[in-house]
């Protein structure tokens, strides 16, 4: 069924609300004489004071001017008219998505005669009424960040929180984004929306971020939390990051963290004479200005780079500790546990199916015989204590777990002013991702890489001196691989002697999710998944000033292309539970779980004949208009509309599936004792089973 999404706005605000482009500021205002009457026709001048670029404008008959889509950054202001003297307004601060009003009162006399107006934006944001905070580049770079992560900046916004907020991040793809956790404004942590350059970074599977730039390579970014304008949507709060462009001087950084364990603490209960080692290196560069080539080409005022390079080398061992069986236990003898182990043969139930008597296994020792072999081959991949003792409860089993992290990035954006009516930039990003978290047993670990890249170029051109026009493409790729200690390179399942168990594909090889409770610590099942996204936007917008309307309208068109492929209980799944044995207390049939495993007798099993490959595709679209009338100098009304279009997703090749239960009820028969039995469906038409693998 079509979806659609529309949003009204209709805001009387006090003196405007004029609203920006997602990535850039805006300058407007109206210019008058000395008696307050308008000056059509004067032109307003913005220079960018780093790359020398300009901007014009002329104001129209009602003394009204926009500049938009202005590359945040420092400004200087010029007003010319004949009959007037020029005035100037210097050091303008354009922040991301910031408007500053700038009104001037032109004084009588000549052109070259000059009038300088000190003083930069305005403090109050008076021309919005969008809540939102800028984290400009100097707190970016000045600010202590462990870790050099730019979104523990968002903090510093109100109404921000990282501790856990309505919803859990927990499962996010990618590595270090799993450990994201931003609620704004009360969300679910994955109701974010970031975009980077005024382009969706937000991948279309779990909602986190996909470039993650370099602090060095961060302008600034802003955080909205809420009253929005029509040209934003898709997200409850919106993360809004600009990157830096090249100026005309040159500038760089080159930089090298390091922290070790040489004047560390020992680790809680570790010996005296062991410490874990931890080293991390975190180092780059960054280098901007313009693009010349001696005695050929000479960049300046016209085309500028910058480059950035980052690279994280982390390796941590920490200790964790477990609690598993004790040899005696794995050969059966449970005469050090502390409690009975009955005999499940022996067990006697009421009609009621509650077990009421049993015998012992005499000693508390299973016979050898009765010991299952499947339980016996997978205590292969077990870890047998390393604590001497007879207890299961007292954390017998120490390992240190080496835990690397390596993380590295680069980035490249250029910038081109082609004439006074068109400027150009692009961009690409790369960066690549791998994280081996510290698993409790060394075949329980898991290996987790990301690969990301993104790249986009934007185009600004003046029309007329009242009409600009911004378009812009990206293309953005998420790849996410996490595969067990065992993948593609063991077969475990067919050796275990477990019937109907086999792994469905070489990425789920490893032994099967053991569940063993009653204060021993399971261990497998890793789930594997593969990951590769691709997502294509393009998006135009237009700026107009026509009369005291400032009208801006725009598309957005987005292909997503979501590709998944594994699955759940992948490796398969044994819980011992004592869920099947009708045993209030859950002990299982023996009276102690672990034992329960060594007899082979699971309260539940689970696994699956193939994995999930989803190709699912969408192409959503998003369309908004926008008109701000200055009704008077003091107020303002403005009128936004917005149509988004989220098209449901398809599968590729047909392979969402659907289950029609045609009797549902309790019992053998149902609520309809002749109704068919279910049915699966898919969509399209044709052979049910075309292009399907099994």
């Amino acid at each position: 069924m079509r979806r659609f999404r529309a949003l009204f706005i209709l805001i009387v605000a006090l003196p405007g609300v004029r609203l920006c482009a997602q990535d850039s500021g805006e300058i407007t205002g109206a210019i008058t004489d000395a008696t307050g009457a308008v000056i059509g026709g004067a032109l307003i001048t913005a220079t960018n004071t780093g790359t020398n670029q300009a901007r014009t404008a002329t104001t129209n008959e009602t003394g009204n001017y926009t500049v938009p889509y202005l590359p945040p950054g420092v400004y200087d202001i010029r007003i010319e008219h004949s009959g007037f003297k020029a005035a100037n307004r210097k050091a303008v601060d354009i922040q991301v998505g910031a408007v500053a009003r700038i009104d001037l009162q032109m004084e009588v006399g000549e052109v070259t005669q000059q009038m300088e107006v000190r003083g930069g934006a305005p403090l109050l944001a008076t021309e919005t009424v969008a809540l939102g905070t800028v984290i400009e580049n100097r707190r970016i770079v000045d600010l202590p960040l462990n870790g050099r992560d730019y979104l523990q900046l968002v903090t510093l916004s109100p109404n921000v929180t990282t501790e856990g907020g309505a919803g859990g991040a927990g499962g996010l793809q990618g590595g270090a984004r799993s450990q994201t956790s931003l609620s704004v404004a009360g969300q679910r942590l994955e109701f974010n929306r970031y975009t980077l350059d005024g382009m969706e970074n937000t991948d279309p599977n779990f909602n986190s971020y996909i470039i993650h730039p370099s602090v060095d390579a961060i302008q600034e970014f802003k955080v909205q939390t809420g009253v929005f304008s029509a040209e934003f949507g898709r997200g409850s709060s919106q993360i809004n990051v600009t990157t830096k462009s090249g100026t005309n001087d040159y500038h760089g950084t080159a930089f090298e963290f390091l922290r070790n364990s040489a004047v560390d603490a020992r680790e809680w209960q570790q010996s005296a004479a062991h410490k874990n080692p931890f080293r991390r290196n975190d180092y780059g560069f960054t280098l901007g200005g313009p693009i010349t080539i001696p005695k050929l080409f000479n960049g300046k005022d016209r085309l500028f780079f910058l480059s950035n390079f980052e690279e994280l080398r982390d390796r941590l061992t920490t200790q964790v500790t477990s609690s598993v069986a004790t040899l005696a236990m794995r050969a059966g003898d449970f005469s050090g546990a502390g409690r009975t182990i009955f005999d499940p043969l022996t067990r006697t139930y009421n009609s009621a199916g509650i077990a009421i008597a049993a015998t012992p296994f005499p000693g508390n020792i299973i016979p050898t015989a009765r010991l299952n072999p499947a339980s016996l081959n997978l205590l292969a991949y077990y870890a047998t204590p390393t604590v001497p003792g007879n207890t299961v409860t007292a954390n017998n089993f120490v390992r240190q777990a080496v835990a690397p992290t390596d993380s590295d990035q680069f980035n490249q954006r250029i910038d081109w002013v082609e004439n006074t009516s068109s400027s150009w930039f692009g961009r690409f990003s790369w960066g690549n991702d791998l994280q081996e978290p510290a698993a409790t047993f060394l075949t329980d670990s898991q290996h987790v890489s990301t690969t990301v890249r993104q790249g986009m170029l934007a185009n600004t051109r003046i029309l007329n001196p009242s009409t600009v026009n911004e378009a812009r493409f990206a293309w953005d790729q998420f790849n996410n691989d996490l595969a067990g200690y065992f993948a593609n390179t063991k077969d475990v399942q067919s050796g275990l002697g477990i019937n109907g168990l086999f792994a469905p594909s070489p990425l789920a090889y490893g032994p099967p999710a053991i569940d063993l409770g009653g204060g021993v610590s399971g261990f497998g099942g890793v789930t594997p998944w593969i990951t590769r996204d691709d997502m294509f936007q393009f998006m135009d917008n237009i700026s107009m000033v026509r009369g005291r309307h400032s009208i801006k309208f725009g598309a957005d068109i987005r292909r997503d292309r979501y590709n998944q492929y594994g699955n759940q209980k992948a490796t398969g799944e044994f819980l011992f539970d004592g869920q099947s044995t009708f045993d209030p207390a859950n002990r299982g049939a023996t009276g102690y779980l672990f034992a329960d495993y060594m007899l082979g007798l699971p309260g539940q099993s689970a696994r699956v004949t193939a994995m999930a490959d989803a190709l699912l595709r969408r192409t959503s679209y998003a369309a908004f208009i926008q008109d701000d009338w200055k009704i008077t100098t003091k107020l303002t009304l403005n009128i936004g509309v917005r149509y988004e279009n989220p098209r449901p997703w398809h599968d590729k090749y047909r392979g969402i599936m659907n289950v029609q239960l045609t009797n549902p009820g309790i019992g053998p028969n149902g609520i309809l004792p002749n109704a068919p039995p279910p049915i699966l469906t898919r969509p399209g038409s044709g052979d049910f089973y075309q292009g399907l693998n099994f």
